[in-house]
């Protein structure tokens, strides 16, 4: 036997018939199943958008930028923000990195593969091999891969993660709005 499966668009859910639903053996009409509620077109667009480049690269600078500034300069920023902003725009600039690999990559997906890696390296840091300890031993070793493993840094990895997942979000729906409602002239 034979399934067919059609998808309608039908008072704002996507329904499916196929051969089973509507009863193949008993000749019974179509039925339909209704699956899930149907995306606007925005919405969809949003999924697929390209970044842009551009924007992607100069908040990637930026975010650097202001992690070694934060490591730098850590005596005229209050002790909240010294002692957590460089991980939090550490797990940022990995989840610019991930946009800039993946242009066309879904943001939730994205951040939740920068926020693996973030879990990756801090938990590395609890591995402590001759060679390992060398690497951390040398500035661009530290920055990249930490010295010390603390359960607080997870929780900083989160955030800086969401707030770039947040700031792509908004820069993309921004874009988006443009695409889909051109200015009249």
């Amino acid at each position: 036997m034979r399934r067919v499966r059609a998808i309608r668009v039908t008072g704002g859910y996507c329904c499916r018939s196929s051969a089973a639903s509507r009863g193949a053996t008993s000749g019974a009409t179509s039925s339909l199943i209704p699956s899930r509620p149907a995306t606007s077109r925005a919405f969809r667009l949003l999924r697929t958008a390209k970044r842009s480049t551009t924007h992607t690269l100069l908040l990637l600078v930026g975010t650097v930028a202001l992690g070694l500034a934060s490591r730098r300069y850590p005596s005229v920023l209050p002790t909240f923000v010294s002692l957590y902003a460089g991980d939090v725009l550490w797990a940022s600039m990995v989840f610019w990195v991930l946009t800039l690999l993946r242009p066309n990559g879904e943001g939730r997906h994205l951040a939740a593969i920068a926020f693996a890696i973030a879990v990756v390296v801090e938990g590395s840091q609890r591995y402590h091999a001759p060679w390992l300890d060398a690497l951390r031993a040398s500035p661009f070793g530290a920055l990249a891969l930490g010295q010390g493993f603390l359960w607080s840094d997870i929780v900083c990895y989160l955030v800086g993660v969401m707030l770039a997942a947040v700031i792509d979000w908004m820069l993309r729906t921004r874009r988006q709005k443009r695409v889909l409602m051109p200015r009249e002239r």
